[in-house]
């Protein structure tokens, strides 16, 4: 008599089982739930920090591109907000002239949207709220001591300040 190990017994009567199963096996119906749609906010636009089409940046866009922008000579297009020039009677005490300039023509100013155009000898030109071109190299440090995280515009021209006039 020939003897055949138990597993290959349960394993030809497996198979010998499985051709009596004709029907397929029945999956287990799921009740359909409520359809769920979500509610999002519309997608914000955001600003352009590219350069104007004069080829000057605004504040907000200078700042936002200041690390490719440092050291370099740009022009700002902006608002003159404080301007601050040194009386003539201590001029060889005071001779850090400067102005603010910010992309809002009147309000509160936010010390994060605000450059400083520094190092100029002459701003009496420059009227605040008017709108100018200002041009001068970016950095974080003037050689007459200022100093922003954000930047300055340090004059090109230390004899008189270096902007134009566009909307008055």
């Amino acid at each position: 008599m020939i003897r055949l190990p138990l597993s290959f017994m349960a394993l030809l009567l497996g198979l010998l089982s499985l051709g009596a199963c004709e029907q397929e096996p029945k999956l287990a119906e799921v009740p359909k739930g409520p359809d769920f749609y979500s509610k999002l906010p519309p997608v914000p636009v955001f600003e352009s920090f590219s350069p104007l089409s004069d080829g000057s940046y605004s504040v907000k866009a200078a700042i936002y591109n200041k690390e490719s922008l440092f050291e370099k000579k740009i022009s700002v297009t902006g608002y003159a907000h404080l301007v601050h020039v040194c009386p003539r009677v201590i001029k060889t005490v005071c001779t850090r002239n400067h102005v603010l300039i910010s992309d809002k023509k009147a309000g509160r100013l936010d010390p994060e949207d605000t450059l400083m155009m520094t190092d100029f000898e002459n701003a009496k030109g420059v009227i605040p709220g008017n709108k100018y071109v200002f041009s001068g190299t970016f950095s974080q440090s003037s050689p007459r001591g200022f100093q922003s995280t954000i930047g300055l515009l340090i004059s090109a021209n230390t004899e008189k300040i270096s902007a134009v006039a566009i909307e008055q």
